[in-house]
């Protein structure tokens, strides 16, 4: 009997949203803020646009389906192929992933990567085995990318290939709530199985875009309040929903945990113990067609059944950026350091280690005063290192460690590894404990203080190399522990030293005295220049643009009913005039960018106002709609700054007026044939609504939510890349 099923990854059709040429449309617009608004010359549309980067080539490939077998290998073979990737293999693309080109590779697995039961292709580090590349930059990192990225994914692939064949069976069966989330796959990978995913609430986070409320039937060992304290579904772990739908087609979603309430929380909305929900963030943001799916399954266009998948410990930002930088590096022109080293041009070549490039400067020499001894004589010569006499002459070397030796803490063993270090360009020191690797033992402990007992080796080498930088290149050094603890004591060396120009990068220290040198706490410290200031504020009124946007288009999923959004496109396109209705109200001074700013963050409350049956004469209810749509960003300010005060007494000064002018009759009906919405009864008004709800494709609204999601995944890009800028700038400046 053929264990081999229909199940195949699923495809999703092509977007509603017309693809319009960049040219036409407003780049401000599309980046998230355009302060002209309705007068401007460009086309303000919620359209798909042609990207400018360079698209990965679409593999041509035989789709995998879903075996009910176990996945596993059999014993005594090795797990991989070396016949090549994609098209280079003899049997042709493995899936939909399986590319020549590390650059086009997506870092999380594919569905038709999951459903593949050949081998991966992995290439052996032997320089003398088949490679696809040459011997080089390129081939090291395509090594090193293709196993990290096996290392990283292989758990995930094996737990949703489990959890797929887990999902057909669950299909058929009654549902059931008490049950065991933990498994087991055939290769030993332990995972749990969460069951009967519901979307709950669609949200649109400012930091992370469209977010998603999902719960799930809660295993009884995690219900009540046992999974807050729980390792389970922990802030910012990789996870992945699974999908199957009628037609035997699987998709997968990896997504990451934002939030996670228990069933004790979820009690108010369902009445019981019995479901706990977590809200979802998109891992890969960009994935637009990932976005779109479940939108279309939480608004029930697609009837797709799902679990959820959490592997332990699956932290994706603990391999993403790894792996992208090596994708960036494998297209960048840049050379690594050290390559003639870690990777030759040709295979089993010895290169001699030569000395670093900046030691071939005329008259260059190392200077070793700031390791001498406190109180030691030397006469008026300079304690110093000359790389290049060093390696020509045997007895030099000799010399200048024996007076190392003399005039610093240094023993012998450590001088040798100092000078040995100073002249090659890449170097090693090795030695078991109590060699001094770590710490230099004192020779003269009556004349040194406490701090200059203990010296690290690598203190000595760090000031030789800060005091022998020249004038015209002080690059600062990077030193990189494989521990937090490791990094912390190093940093603490370098300060009692009296280095004091420090940047520290990442937050896992534990030491309260190291926050002042993080690179966070520094950056935020340093003045920043124009350029920085306008486009940090830029980059802000975009994303807040978008979120104001993108709120307004989720709120109205989660209640069915039409958003402003979706009415102000249709009315543009066929009922202008009518739009120019509502649009009155919202006029303010388009000298002013944070009155603009402040009507767009409630755009759409005179809309909202006509929905409830409001009466355009009601000035204080029109007020108060505006100011509980603008909600409290913008109350009442102290004395210190109060813009914000004056930009809001602005803006409603401006509603009154323009409310004012907007009741005066217009003629009903009016020479469009469009009757005067304000004079239409509320049931009139519901009549009306229902009518442009079926002139709108509710595909059509999910679609264009998904590329205001991506419009903000840009946005954000461009704002992080600005703060890269600044953290650059500032490293500058340390030693």
């Amino acid at each position: 009997m053929s264990t081999m099923t229909d199940v195949k990854a699923a495809e999703l059709g092509p977007s509603t949203l017309p693809e319009l040429s960049a040219f036409s449309l407003c780049l401000d617009y599309i980046n998230g803020f355009c302060r002209r608004g309705d007068k401007c010359t460009k086309g303000h549309e919620i359209c798909a646009v042609p990207s400018s980067a360079p698209q990965a080539p679409l593999l041509v490939c035989q789709p995998n389906h879903l075996s009910l077998e176990p996945r596993y290998f059999p014993p005594g073979k090795s797990p991989f192929e070396d016949d090549g990737p994609g098209c280079l293999s003899s049997h042709g693309p493995r899936h939909d992933n399986d590319h020549v080109d590390i650059k086009d590779i997506r870092i999380l697995p594919t569905t038709d990567e999951i459903l593949s039961r050949r081998l991966p292709y992995m290439p052996k580090k032997d320089p003398y085995t088949r490679h696809h590349l040459p011997c080089g930059q390129q081939r090291l990192l395509d090594i090193h990318f293709r196993h990290l990225r096996y290392d990283s994914t292989e758990s995930l692939i094996d737990a949703c290939y489990h959890a797929s064949q887990q999902l057909t069976r669950l299909v058929s069966e009654p549902q059931a709530f008490d049950y065991d989330d933990r498994m087991v796959t055939t290769r030993g990978f332990r995972y749990s199985l969460f069951r009967d995913i519901a979307f709950e609430e669609i949200v649109f986070n400012y930091q992370k875009g469209v977010t998603l409320r999902a719960s799930f039937a809660c295993p009884k060992g995690l219900r009540g309040r046992r999974l807050g304290p729980s390792k389970h579904l922990g802030e910012g772990m990789l996870v992945a929903l699974i999908g199957l739908d009628g037609n035997d087609s699987l998709s997968t979603t990896f997504m990451e945990i934002y939030q996670r309430q228990t069933t004790e929380a979820m009690r108010p909305r369902t009445g019981n113990d019995l479901r706990a929900s977590a809200v979802l963030n998109f891992a890969d943001p960009g994935d637009v067609d990932a976005v779109r799916r479940l939108l279309y399954n939480a608004q029930g266009l697609l009837q797709e059944r799902f679990v959820l998948v959490e592997t332990p410990s699956a932290l994706y930002s603990g391999f993403y950026w790894t792996l992208k930088q090596l994708q960036n590096q494998f297209k960048s022109e840049e050379c690594l350091a050290f390559l003639s080293s870690i990777a030759s041009s040709e295979a089993g070549a010895s290169s001699e280690v030569s000395p670093p490039v900046y030691t071939n400067i005329d008259g260059f020499a190392y200077q070793l005063d700031a390791l001498r001894i406190k109180g030691v004589q030397a006469g008026t010569d300079s304690l110093t290192l000359k790389p290049m006499d060093l390696l020509a002459y045997h007895q030099a070397k000799e010399n200048f460690i024996d007076s190392l030796c003399r005039q610093t803490t240094l023993d012998r063993g450590q001088a040798t590894a100092l000078s040995e270090n100073l002249c090659r360009g890449f170097a090693f020191t090795q030695g078991p404990p109590g060699t001094g690797k770590t710490y230099g033992l004192s020779k003269s402990f009556d004349t040194l203080t406490y701090s200059d007992n203990y010296r690290f080796l690598g203190v000595a080498l760090a000031k030789v190399l800060l005091a022998s930088r020249p004038q015209t290149s002080r690059k600062p050094i990077l030193v990189v522990c494989m521990t937090n603890h490791a990094l912390d004591s190093y940093l603490e060396d370098l300060r009692n030293a009296g280095m004091s120009k420090l940047a520290r990068l990442g937050r896992g220290s534990k030491e309260t005295w190291t926050q002042e040198y993080h690179l966070s706490a520094i950056s935020s410290r340093m003045k920043r220049t124009t350029l920085e200031r306008t486009s940090l504020k830029q980059s802000h009124n975009q994303i807040e643009s978008l979120t104001t946007e993108g709120t307004s288009w989720c709120e109205s999923l989660n209640a069915h009913v039409l958003s402003w959004p979706a009415v102000r496109d249709l009315l543009k396109s066929r009922y202008p005039s009518t739009l120019d209705r509502f649009a009155l109200l919202e006029r303010v001074d388009e000298s002013s960018l944070s009155d603009i700013r402040l009507a767009r963050k409630a755009g759409g409350f005179a809309f909202e106002f006509w929905c409830m049956g409001g009466d355009i004469k009601d000035i204080d209810r029109l007020l108060e709609k505006f100011s509980s749509m603008l909600g409290n960003s913008y109350g009442c300010m102290d004395g210190a700054d109060n813009r914000g005060f004056h930009s809001r007494q602005r803006v409603l000064n401006s509603i009154v007026w323009n409310a004012d002018f907007a009741a005066k009759p217009s003629g009903s009906p009016n020479g469009s044939g469009e009757v005067d919405i304000w004079q239409l009864s509320l049931k009139e008004r519901e009549k009306l609504l229902r009518n442009w709800k079926e002139e709108i494709d509710p595909r059509n609204i999910l679609d264009r939510t998904a590329e205001i999601h991506r419009r903000h995944h840009a946005a954000m890009s461009n704002k992080y890349k600005v703060y890269h800028d600044i953290d650059a700038r500032c490293l500058e400046q340390r030693e």
